[in-house]
């Protein structure tokens, strides 16, 4: 069964051309962000982060990245509005109290053991197993809206914003 997550994931293989950040060189990035001006916002932060990735990566895989993303951006908003809000619901009502949630992107015992005893509950849940906006989150898409000249850009920090919503919102972590 084809979900729209795994959708997502072979879109992200996809667009990524195969290699991990770890592959571009650092030096050339700093070198690069270092010509930048300094940051206002931190979404201009993020921008700026954006830019320093896609530096090293060939223009071909930047103009498909882009394309891709121009013309999926107002579809993919239009699903991340009407979809099914409170997809973690079943792993909130096992735990009444709020405590930490640990974002688990593949890698096992990350958290310091410290940390999962300091709160009593705590989640290690999937990146972007749920994912949806509320109207709320208009004013900072509209903050968005000023990168249109990257729609690759806009199209992950809507997703991420999205993702990143549901785990607000199901969960109300303390950490």
């Amino acid at each position: 069964m084809i979900t729209f997550r795994n959708m997502i994931k072979q879109i992200n293989r996809f667009l990524s051309g195969n290699k991990s950040v770890f592959d571009y060189n650092l030096e050339k990035q700093m070198a690069y962000l270092n010509k930048m001006p300094e940051p206002q916002s931190l979404i201009q932060r993020a921008y700026f982060q954006y830019k320093c990735q896609t530096y090293q990566r060939s223009s071909i895989i930047n103009f498909r990245n882009n394309l891709f993303a121009f013309l999926s951006l107002f579809p993919i908003l239009l699903y991340v509005f009407i979809k099914p809000k409170h997809q973690y619901k079943v792993a909130q009502i096992k735990s009444d109290k709020r405590g930490a949630v640990f974002i688990y992107a593949g890698v096992d015992d990350i958290v310091p053991q410290s940390l999962k005893k300091k709160y009593k509950h705590f989640h290690e849940i999937d990146f972007g197993k749920a994912s949806y906006l509320k109207i709320t989150d208009v004013k900072y898409i509209k903050q968005l809206f000023y990168y249109l000249h990257s729609p690759y850009f806009l199209l992950k920090s809507v997703y991420k914003m999205a993702m990143y919503r549901a785990i607000i919102d199901d969960f109300n972590p303390e950490a």
